[in-house]
């Protein structure tokens, strides 16, 4: 019954549907807490860093692309419970890029973030994928 109940609400609401996560989605920006505290921070993606060279593609098998100006790399991606995302690094290709750079920093933080992903959500804005680890939680924002 609980199975039916779910692939119903899935079908009747195609916000959840796996489906809708397909295709490429470019970071825009990311809101944050650090962990104890109740600010909440929202950062854009600097514009070198997001004129299409920092996206995710998801894909019908289960893979996940991600580009950035630094790295090309992948996840492979499942959902379950509806809105639930649970993606696990699957490596990549490594390129030059300045450690201290404004790149390599929301590189990392990108990066960090989809490691923890929890849930995602169709808004109004396009795509919010949630993540949660010790020192911080927020939301990342994606746009088609």
């Amino acid at each position: 019954m609980r199975l039916m109940l779910i692939l119903l609400f899935g079908f009747l609401n195609p916000i959840y549907s796996q489906k809708a996560l397909l295709g490429k989605w470019r970071f825009v920006s990311i809101v944050y807490t650090n962990a104890g505290e109740q600010k909440v921070n929202e950062e854009k993606v600097p514009s070198e860093f997001n004129a299409d060279k920092s996206s995710v593609c998801f894909n019908e098998d289960g893979s996940l692309a991600v580009l950035t100006p630094c790295n090309t790399y992948g996840f492979n991606w499942s959902t379950k419970n509806i809105n639930q995302l649970k993606l696990k690094d699957s490596g990549g290709t490594l390129m030059a890029c300045a450690p201290e750079s404004q790149n390599a920093i929301w590189e990392n933080i990108m990066h960090g973030s989809l490691l923890n992903a929890q849930k995602w959500e169709l808004v109004t804005e396009g795509l919010k994928i949630y993540y949660k680890n010790e020192l911080k939680e927020g939301a990342m924002l994606f746009v088609r």
